[in-house]
């Protein structure tokens, strides 16, 4: 695929990550315009993920510059396991330039519209940069988040609709690199959405349902991406039918079987 058009030398727009969100696009996540020369189109900083409230201290008024790593897409791909976890939308700015001149819009009016966020704009980086310092912290464990358990069943119609936003991106022009982190994350969003259906619901046939139903659309709408996840779709099932939950099938994941 093409690559986006080339850039102008400067330094990065901003090194401070985006903040959480719930509902519609995020006003304050820019991105960095098509480039071959200069800094990163993409800044992935490392976002801890710890349960408990949030911690009342205050920031030190001063802290040691940033270093910042410059890979390519193909060297990102490459590294895919070190680099995953940090490629959230807590992890993830852009450079405005590079955001605004893909013309890339945030579905509306719907929750983890992140994911769209994280996939359609980043696809089309050459160069990202990997900084040293950890600048958001997202907290987890708090039932009344949009990604507890329980939220991530009641809202799937919207995490279907997100889903089927970017699904509908895959054709676009992408370097090849480009095209196999789409196709990673593409993947990963897709698995997260069974592991909802098969996992998280209590009412275990209607987690079925609603997978089966779902996998039936990407059969007759993106059937290349049906097959990447015949063998995921059919392991998560048989999960669901052992009454294997989340927590544990993330402990499964860790043991790397």
């Amino acid at each position: 695929g093409a690559a986006p058009a080339e850039k102008e030398r400067g330094p990065a727009d901003t090194k401070a990550a985006p903040a959480e969100k719930e509902r519609g696009p995020a006003d304050t996540k820019a991105a960095p315009a098509e480039k071959e020369r200069g800094p990163a189109d993409t800044k992935a900083a490392p976002a801890e993920k710890e349960r408990g409230p949030a911690d009342t201290k205050a920031a030190p008024t001063q802290q040691a510059a940033c270093h910042c790593q410059i890979l390519t897409m193909e060297q990102l791909v490459g590294a895919w396991r070190a680099f995953a976890p940090i490629l959230t939308f807590h992890g993830i700015l852009y450079r405005r330039d590079f955001y605004l001149r893909l013309g890339k819009k945030l579905p509306e009016g719907v929750f983890y519209d992140d994911g769209f966020y994280v996939i359609a704009a980043a696809s089309h980086a050459q160069k990202i940069g990997i900084l040293d310092r950890c600048l958001y912290v997202y907290r987890i464990g708090n039932s009344a988040q949009s990604v507890s358990a329980k939220n991530r069943v009641l809202r799937l119609g919207d995490a279907k609709e997100v889903i089927l936003s970017v699904c509908r991106t895959m054709g676009e022009n992408r370097s090849a690199a480009g095209q196999e982190y789409w196709r990673r994350k593409v993947c990963s969003f897709l698995a997260d959405y069974f592991v909802t259906c098969f996992l998280r619901f209590d009412d275990k046939r209607a987690g079925r349902r609603e997978a089966k139903k779902f996998r039936e659309l990407l059969k007759k709408e993106f059937p290349v991406l049906e097959q990447m996840m015949r063998k995921k779709y059919f392991v998560l099932q048989a999960m669901g039918y052992l009454h294997i939950n989340e927590r544990q099938f993330e402990r499964l994941l860790r043991m790397r079987l």
